[in-house]
């Protein structure tokens, strides 16, 4: 899997590069301490793409190249 962080104007930059979940909880996490941004609510979409939103209309994460498991996972793991 790959983590995209898509900013405002539509750009993309990689974030981490893994084959487990957590390691795609943990820097999302870990992008909000550095930031100083605690969002009130994340949201999974999984449909046409795993995108993770938090409360912003122009910027997000992307998630790429995930399976059926990677769903799984990531729902139990953000309790969804």
């Amino acid at each position: 899997m790959i983590l995209y962080y898509v900013n405002g104007s539509r750009q993309k930059k990689k974030l981490v590069e893994s084959e487990f979940v957590e390691d795609i909880y943990d820097v999302v996490e870990d992008f909000f301490d550095e930031h100083g941004y605690r969002p009130h609510f994340i949201k999974n979409e999984f449909e046409p793409e795993w995108k993770i939103t938090f409360g912003s209309y122009s910027e997000y994460f992307l998630v790429a190249d995930y399976g059926e498991e990677d769903v799984i996972e990531a729902k139990h793991m953000w309790k969804l």
